[in-house]
């Protein structure tokens, strides 16, 4: 936590909020938390004409949820993405 904080003090550092509500127990929160996310990640990329791809730590199970990392990959995917093996 130490460690987190103080990256956060440097300058380069920009968090970007996407909302300033509180979790209200819907996952649709995590799934626009996560677009948002991708769609910074996807402009980046462009405007440094860098290659893009997503890296994903999950045990390969879908839950069928509308967020997490299963869904998550299946988005990416969808957008014509490329996955790090």
């Amino acid at each position: 936590m130490e460690r987190f904080d103080r990256c956060l003090t440097h300058e380069f550092v920009r968090v970007p909020y996407v909302t300033e509500d509180g979790f209200h127990g819907h996952d649709q929160i995590f799934t626009y938390a996560t677009w948002h996310a991708m769609g910074l990640a996807v402009l980046q990329a462009r405007q440094i004409d860098a290659p893009l791809r997503q890296v994903a730590v999950w045990d390969g199970h879908d839950t069928g949820g509308t967020a997490g990392t299963a869904a998550d990959v299946a988005f990416w995917s969808e957008l014509g993405g490329r996955r790090s093996p």
